[in-house]
């Protein structure tokens, strides 16, 4: 609540106009177009600012815990907005169907599963060790000449290996659909 028109002297009461707290809002609807912010009792504040309280009338009495928490959601609302243009991308509906439909198909998913098993049983079967050394060095994430040293031959050995396997992988990945 930001439009606080007046705070009493020693703090026991504030005013907050209404109308512009919900400027925003079409159209205010309600005959009480300010907020009074006490804890003291009706009876207590009416007796000792009556006078003062007059040109607000008719007004709504909201305690001091009630504001805070009106202030609390306002804060907290103001950093969920600025989360949300800092930390959050539009997609178009066409685009979050279509991810949300990928990800739990479980047709597609199953159809995944079985892709990356032929794959990988096709690959191993691939002659010379093309296979083994396509999978060592994409999968695992050996280095090239960790291989050759590994395997005791020359990194132009398994650079020609790989270039052959290659050649052959494609051909499956095509059989799969999975490229052109």
């Amino acid at each position: 609540m930001k439009k606080i028109v007046k705070i009493s002297p020693n703090k026991e009461f504030m005013v907050i106009d209404l109308v512009k707290e919900y400027a925003g809002a079409t159209a205010f609807v309600g005959t009480e177009h300010y907020a009074i912010v006490t804890d003291l009792s009706e009876e207590d504040l009416f007796a000792a600012f009556s006078q003062e309280l007059e040109p607000y009338r008719p007004f709504v009495i909201i305690t001091n815990e009630m504001y805070e928490t009106f202030m609390m959601t306002e804060i907290n609302d103001e950093r969920e907005k600025w989360r949300e243009r800092k930390y959050h991308t539009e997609l178009s509906p066409e685009a979050l169907f279509h991810l949300i439909n990928e990800m739990t198909d479980p047709i597609s998913i199953c159809e995944s599963i079985l892709n990356l098993e032929y794959i990988t049983a096709r690959m191993l079967e691939l002659p010379d060790h093309q296979g083994s050394r396509i999978y060592k060095i994409y999968v695992l994430g050996f280095t090239k000449e960790e291989l050759a040293n590994d395997e005791g031959t020359s990194i132009q050995a398994i650079n020609e290996s790989l270039r052959l396997a290659k050649n052959k992988l494609h051909d499956v990945f095509v059989e799969c659909g999975v490229v052109a």
